[in-house]
């Protein structure tokens, strides 16, 4: 099964398709596990984790860690849906390769029958 690549709209991507996070290195399950078990980003800055995390296929922290983390190293909030589709977008905005996206290209990539309007007064 290949991953679903990202394509905010009105952006060209920065490098061909592919279905591989092109940037992401696997260390195998036995050594996120263990990492995990380290508590290794305590101490750290939220840079430094989302970092590692970026750059790493597995997750190697609590996902609510590594959320955090991206968000303040960012600078904005990240939809979760923006992970499973749009890692290489993420990366390449952490390096200052890419700008954030508007909020509107993020509400895109969501299939449409999975969206439900909500008023807010």
């Amino acid at each position: 099964m290949s991953a679903r690549r990202c394509r905010w709209p009105d952006t060209p991507p920065l490098r061909p398709s592919s279905a591989v996070h092109t940037h992401q290195q696997s260390i195998g399950r036995q050594r996120a596990v263990a990492l995990s078990e380290s508590n290794w980003w305590e101490g750290r800055t939220a840079r430094e984790i989302a970092k590692f995390q970026l750059f790493t296929v597995e997750l190697c922290m609590p996902f609510n860690v590594f959320h955090r983390a991206l968000q303040e190293a960012l600078g904005r909030p990240v939809w979760r849906h923006e992970l499973g589709l749009c890692v290489d977008e993420l990366i390449q905005e952490f390096l200052g390769e890419r700008d954030a996206p508007a909020v509107a290209e993020i509400l895109a990539l969501l299939p449409q029958d999975k969206c439900q309007p909500v008023i807010v007064e």
